[in-house]
C-alpha cells in the first residue's frame, strides 16, 4: 500500500514539475527561460521580448506546440490514475507510463536543440526533476511488480501444502487398554483334558 501510494506521489509531482524551467536560452541580449507547460501551446516571439515583437499583430512562433510534451503529461495524468487502481496490470501499466515519460522528455530535448541550432539551450532544472520522477516510477512499478509476483507464489505454495494435508487419510486409534486375547476358548478346553489323561 505504501510504495502504491509513492507511486501516486510522484505521478502528481512530474505534472507540478512542468511548472519549473525547462530550458533557459542565453543569445546576445536574450535571456530568457521557459516552463513545460509553455510549450504545449507554443512559445512566439513575444516570450522571448524582443523589440517590436510585443507591439507585433501577429505573435510569430518560435516553438510550435510540443507533442513529447503533451505525451508526457498525458502519460503522468494516465498514471495518476491508474495507481487508484489495485490490480497486478495497473503495476505493470505505470512502469509503462513512466517509461513512456522518460523516452518523450529525451526527444522533447533532441528536438529543442534542433529547432535552436546555433543558439545556447540551457537544460533547466525542472526538466531533470521531471525524468527523474518520471525513471522514478520504473523502478518503484518493477518493485512492486517482483513483490506481487512473490506473494502470489507464496500463496499458491501454500494453498498446494494446505491441499496435501486435507488429502491424508486420517489413522483410527483404539481407545480401549485391554489386552488381545490369543487364545480362544475351545484352545483352553483342550488344554484341561490333556492334563486329565496325563493323571
Amino acid at each position: 500500500m505504501l510504495k502504491k501510494n509513492i507511486t501516486r506521489v510522484i505521478f502528481a509531482l512530474t505534472i507540478v514539475s512542468l511548472f519549473l524551467p525547462f530550458i533557459l536560452i542565453n543569445a546576445y541580449i536574450i535571456n530568457v527561460s521557459f516552463n513545460g507547460f509553455q510549450f504545449i501551446p507554443g512559445i512566439g516571439m513575444r516570450s522571448f521580448g524582443f523589440p517590436g515583437a510585443v507591439m507585433a499583430s501577429i505573435d510569430t512562433q518560435v516553438f510550435p506546440p510540443n507533442i513529447f510534451i503533451i505525451i508526457s503529461l498525458l502519460a503522468a495524468i494516465c498514471g495518476l490514475a491508474v495507481s487508484f487502481l489495485d490490480k497486478k496490470k495497473a503495476v505493470l501499466l505505470s512502469g509503462i507510463l513512466g517509461g513512456i515519460g522518460v523516452i518523450s522528455l529525451v526527444i522533447y530535448i533532441i528536438n529543442i536543440k534542433t529547432i535552436m541550432y546555433g543558439v545556447v539551450v540551457d537544460i533547466g532544472f525542472g526538466y531533470y526533476v521531471d525524468i527523474i520522477l518520471f525513471a522514478l516510477v520504473i523502478i518503484v512499478s518493477i518493485l512492486m511488480f517482483e513483490r506481487k509476483a512473490n506473494d502470489n507464489l507464496f500463496e499458491n505454495e501454500y494453498h498446494t501444502v494446505d491441499e496435501n494435508l486435507d488429502l491424508r487419510p486420517e489413522v483410527e486409534t483404539s481407545t480401549t487398554d485391554e489386552p488381545s486375547v490369543d487364545e480362544s476358548p475351545a484352545d483352553s478346553v483342550l488344554s484341561f483334558s490333556d492334563c486329565d489323561i496325563k493323571k
